[in-house]
């Protein structure tokens, strides 16, 4: 049994796939479905593939101590107000915080567009 009683941010990736296997969805939205899923993967890729140590961060206006300590995008945006757009642009800002666990010549940036419930982390 699957309680419907769930958040609507992702109702679309838990009730798609029980709506094809019942036949109510179509090929189409299953597509689109999977495209946004593979849009998320290289979002959050992206996010724990740039690290820069708090003392850019603090220098690009985020709430963290200036300190040695390095910091992932990923883990960026679960500082107080700090916004996706704020580390995107801090990303672009700052080509050196890509790592190695970046496929090279990988064409992250711009992060895909994707709603609010694509922000949420792991």
């Amino acid at each position: 049994r699957t309680p419907l009683c769930r958040r609507a941010d992702n109702a679309d990736a838990r009730l798609t796939p029980l709506g094809a296997a019942c036949g109510l969805v179509g090929e189409r939205r299953l597509e689109r479905l999977r495209e946004k899923q593979a849009a998320m993967q290289r979002g959050l890729r992206a996010l724990r593939g740039f690290a820069l140590p708090n003392a850019e961060w603090a220098a690009a206006g985020f709430g963290v101590k200036p300190n040695g300590e390095l910091r992932t995008a990923e883990q960026m945006l679960h500082v107080p107000r700090a916004e996706l757009c704020d580390v995107e642009a801090a990303m672009a800002a700052a080509p050196h915080g890509w790592r190695k666990a970046c496929p090279e010549g990988a064409s992250l940036l711009p992060l895909p567009s994707l709603g609010r419930e694509a922000m949420e982390i792991e």
